[in-house]
């Protein structure tokens, strides 16, 4: 569970198969275990706040948008041992990232920011 010295929690979603919710906390991503209802991995990563999170429905692949105006792509292949590593950082937004979306094989991203036509 999270505690009253968490920073908060700006964004999450909840994997396909119902088992992790990915957190977006400040600069950092977390993931949860349902299951057991621990934290399994944080990494910091955004040099600003994290403003939206996509899991991909295989549960490999997380993408992240940030204030800092980027995507990170994560790879999540294995959570044993627990971590999260950074495969790619996506620059193009002139603005924060607001929201961002996968496609069901989690290989295409589509992202928007605060101007309704910058789409990425």
């Amino acid at each position: 569970m999270m505690t009253n010295q968490d920073p908060g929690v700006s964004c999450m979603t909840l994997s396909p198969d119902s088992k992790l919710v990915v957190i977006g906390s400040n600069t950092a991503l977390k993931v949860w275990d349902l299951q057991s209802s621990g934290l399994v991995v944080e990494e910091p990563g955004h040099s600003d706040g994290v403003t939206c999170v996509a899991c991909a429905s295989d549960r490999k692949r997380i993408v992240s948008g940030s204030k800092d105006k980027t995507l990170r792509v994560w790879d999540v292949d294995s959570l044993q041992p627990a971590c999260l590593r950074c495969t790619a950082t996506l620059k193009g937004h002139d603005r924060e990232v607001h929201c961002v979306a996968l496609s069901a094989d989690g290989r295409v991203a589509i992202s928007a920011s605060s101007v309704g036509t910058d789409l990425k």
